[in-house]
């Protein structure tokens, strides 16, 4: 008689188990969110987890555990804590931006100090007021700790979620992705996308400070050494300047953002950028030069850095 037991299915596997960063082991059931699992841990934190390593892999607290891993918890109080902490405080003031400021949008361009540096777009200039109302908006989404929902969705479901909310800069930045997949990011009526995973919700990003900054804000974040306090705000006004002047560059090159790259590079003009911006940079050195000279009696001595030529 033929054994047909060696066809039938294997049983499958309910419980896995998952090596924690302390040392211990613990048996889970298969399928569990990793947000279910920071009750097993034991680490003395002075912030909250706003996200997982399962087998080194930094991913959201959304994520199920589907097999035996390794795990490992990150607060704020980490690198990699702090950059989603950020990503998803930058969400949610691009959301209290539109919500006082219909029509607007928010391009964040660089860090400066403890914060971040951005603009708001408008057919008007940004005013102090609009700034503090911003902020007050974006405690009370804080306080409601609305959840932040990610998931995978198709790039033309994504590019019609960003249509109907009118979000038309966010369609520019899927103009020349490849994949045919967006890791969406949902706070209430608003979307986004990124590239690294977001806290669960917006009741882990209590300490923030908005400052208005001419001609547009700093988003003032914790340091990791102390993430629950904002420190006072060290003016850097040199650095400033040297990212206006390059944002200025960038405007006269016709390159905003990554997709005015893009845009230049798919239509063949690298070349012309490439020149161009030579150009201003010997300009710059030029200027430089005549500044050290005509300052030759108090100058003693002329530091140069730059990339090691080998």
């Amino acid at each position: 008689m033929e054994n047909t037991a060696l066809n039938l299915p294997r049983p499958e596997k309910r419980i896995i188990k998952v090596a924690l960063s302390d040392g211990r082991a613990v048996e889970l059931p298969r399928g569990i969110k990793a947000r279910e699992a920071v009750a097993y841990d034991t680490a003395a934190r002075r912030s909250p987890v706003v996200a997982v390593k399962i087998n080194n892999a930094l991913k959201s607290l959304s994520s199920t555990l589907e097999d035996d891993c390794t795990l490992d918890f990150v607060d704020v109080g980490t690198e990699d804590g702090s950059r989603v902490y950020a990503r998803s405080l930058i969400l949610v003031l691009a959301r209290a931006a539109r919500e006082i400021l219909p029509g607007s949008y928010v391009t964040v361009e660089h860090s400066l100090g403890n914060g971040l540096y951005g603009e708001i777009q408008l057919h008007r200039p940004l005013k102090e007021s609009d700034i503090a109302a911003i902020e007050r908006r974006m405690q009370e989404i804080v306080a409601a700790d609305e959840p932040i929902v990610s998931r995978k969705v198709k790039k033309e479901e994504a590019v019609q979620l960003f249509t109907e909310t009118g979000q038309l800069d966010k369609i520019r930045l899927l103009k020349y992705r490849q994949s045919a997949t967006v890791h969406l990011h949902t706070c209430g009526w608003f979307h986004d996308y990124s590239y690294g995973p977001m806290a669960p919700g917006t009741g882990y990003l209590k300490a923030f400070r908005l400052r208005f900054y001419l001609p547009g804000f700093i988003l003032e974040l914790p340091r990791r050494d102390n993430p629950n306090v904002i420190p006072e705000y060290v003016e850097q006004g040199k650095l400033a300047n040297v990212y206006f002047e390059a944002e200025k560059w960038g405007k006269i090159l016709g390159v905003n953002d990554v997709v005015g790259l893009n845009d230049l590079v798919a239509e063949g003009k690298t070349g012309d950028l490439i020149r161009v911006a030579e150009a201003f940079h010997e300009k710059k050195i030029a200027q430089i030069a005549d500044l050290i000279t005509n300052n030759i009696d108090r100058i003693r001595i002329v530091l140069i850095a730059g990339p090691h030529p080998g």
